[in-house]
């Protein structure tokens, strides 16, 4: 904890107790939105460093030190330049440096007031704390406002979207982003978060749950993101011990490979912490107690492409993401006429999503759009990939892959098996697909099939609607090609003598409803003499 007392602006409250432990740490002030920690020669906003020299901290340190008092020119001299012989004027630089820094934020508060010809006054109020790496509990137990990254690129197209999410954020407790891999619910829960952070006393934090690998380390990584120490089987009680009287939003995000420790820790946040509230980005719902659902879908895409004009297209967001980034990547890049209905086109085959549009932009240049539909024929490596980013976001393969990756292995079989069918299709048809023998899903039962189905639904990978009262499936574009390429090397595998699969190649390449894109995909994984 932090042991604390005001020097200016009240009557002081004493350190410590005969009941206090000891305290630990160096000695920091906190004011405003500050602390600042003399022996680290570091001021910290938002729990993130400023950028200051340190003459102007050597400053800081002495008029914060002697807060409410008058401190002339001739004791800052002595105190910073030591053993320098220096103007006047290089007081004012640094002076200056110091009010961009405390004062440039808008809010008009001052802290530093000058008397003229006379010296200068630190006028806000300031708390003497104790600095520990273990918490970032402030003065009075309250957490440090937070800081929450930048975003690298704006959005595009996502007004009504951010406008729906802030909206479900102010009238609920727990709001879930859901949608499929590469929609951009981290950028748009991002943008949304940054906005709202100021109506929290304690702002917004971020907790990627991307790299969690042990379900009972989700409060620990929690705790981590806000620097608190907790750990054990009762992590989960102290987090919630720190946080009850806090004000915050907390993102977790990426929450795909823990939903059920997310839920539990979740629940468990929001029934003990009445001031917090949860912005959560995942492929599926939370499914606790008064979760709020809000899905993202892919950009909105022209429904024909057919007649389209350039300028037309450049009003629907996923082709004005396409080419936005395009020209950014190439300066002098432009839409020849008579290609907006390609531009489109391509936008679909990548279901309108930001990630596998920005990828596809990155490539246009060097193979245009004739060139990029033939490469996603073949299937998504031709979009090309990143190198910075998290491992997930560099390609759409590897976006896809993590999407996957947490499924059963009948969830697995069912995508792989539906890949290869044109359209969308019915519980019938899936039962059909199914029980084909080497499909891996005879055994499934008519309501297990049901049951898998709708949970791939919920996952994201199959969107699902009904008509005339019954549910009809589809597999997303990007979903269908990482679902052949599986199937590809499924089908190389099966090619190598005495491979069990084998036989099933046979069956695969005959099904009638196997389309163009499915079959290419068999034939490329397997020798001809056996499909043929």
């Amino acid at each position: 904890m932090w042991a604390h007392k005001r020097i200016h602006g009240a009557a002081p409250a004493p350190v410590g107790s005969g009941d206090d432990p000891p305290s630990s740490g160096p000695t920091a002030y906190a004011f405003g939105r500050f602390v600042l920690i003399p022996e680290r020669q570091v001021l910290m906003e938002h729990h993130q460093p400023v950028h200051l020299g340190s003459r102007a901290l050597d400053i800081l340190t002495l008029l914060v030190q002697r807060a409410g008092a008058l401190v002339g020119k001739d004791e800052i001299l002595a105190r910073v330049w030591a053993h320098s012989v220096v103007e006047d004027s290089n007081i004012k630089v640094n002076m200056a440096a110091l009010r961009r820094a405390l004062e440039g934020d808008g809010s008009h508060r001052a802290f530093i007031a000058t008397t003229r010809g006379r010296g200068y006054r630190f006028v806000g109020i300031v708390q003497q704390i104790h600095w520990t790496e273990t918490t970032a509990l402030g003065a009075g137990g309250s957490l440090l406002p937070r800081r929450l990254p930048a975003l690298v690129s704006p959005l595009v197209g996502r007004h009504r979207e951010a406008a729906a999410l802030m909206d479900d954020v102010e009238q609920h407790r727990l709001v879930s982003l859901v949608g499929p891999a590469g929609v951009g619910k981290t950028s748009l829960a991002l943008s949304v978060a940054t906005q709202l952070a100021e109506h929290y006393r304690h702002g917004a934090c971020l907790v990627d749950l991307a790299a969690v690998t042990d379900p009972s380390t989700v409060p620990a990584t929690v705790a981590a993101a806000l620097d608190l120490s907790v750990e054990g089987p009762a992590a989960l009680s102290a987090l919630c011990r720190c946080l009850e009287h806090q004000e915050l939003l907390l993102m977790l995000d990426t929450c795909d490979a823990q939903v059920d420790a997310a839920a539990h820790c979740a629940d468990e946040l929001l029934r003990r912490c009445p001031g917090l509230r949860l912005l959560v980005t995942c492929r599926e719902p939370l499914s606790v107690s008064g979760e709020c659902v809000r899905r993202l879908r892919g950009l909105a895409l022209p429904r024909s492409a057919s007649r389209l004009t350039t300028a037309r297209a450049m009003c629907f967001p996923a082709i004005r993401l396409l080419l936005d980034r395009a020209a950014a990547h190439s300066r002098g890049f432009v839409l020849q006429e008579g290609e907006a209905g390609k531009a489109a086109e391509l936008c679909r085959r990548l279901d309108g999503l930001p990630l596998a549009i920005e990828l596809a932009a990155t490539q246009l240049v060097d193979h245009g759009l004739d060139g990029l539909l033939q490469q996603l024929d073949i299937g998504l490596q031709g979009l090309g990939a990143r190198r910075g980013g998290p491992e997930r976001h560099r390609s759409l393969d590897a976006a896809q892959a993590w999407g996957w990756r947490h499924l059963s292995a009948r969830e697995v079989r069912l995508l792989m098996a539906a890949s290869a069918l044109d359209g969308d299709f019915d519980v019938q048809k899936a039962a059909v697909m199914a029980s084909r023998p080497g499909s891996g899903l005879e055994a499934l039962s008519r309501p297990e099939l049901v049951g898998v189905l709708s949970a791939l639904a919920r996952k994201s990978l199959l969107t699902r609607d009904l008509r005339d009262g019954a549910p009809r499936y589809r597999l997303p574009e990007t979903t269908r090609a990482h679902g052949h390429a599986r199937m590809a090397r499924e089908a190389r595998e099966a090619a190598r003598p005495e491979h069990p699969v084998r036989p099933a190649l046979h069956e695969i390449a005959g099904r009638p409803h196997l389309s163009a894109y499915g079959l290419r995909a068999v034939r490329a994984g397997g020798d001809a003499a056996i499909i043929d």
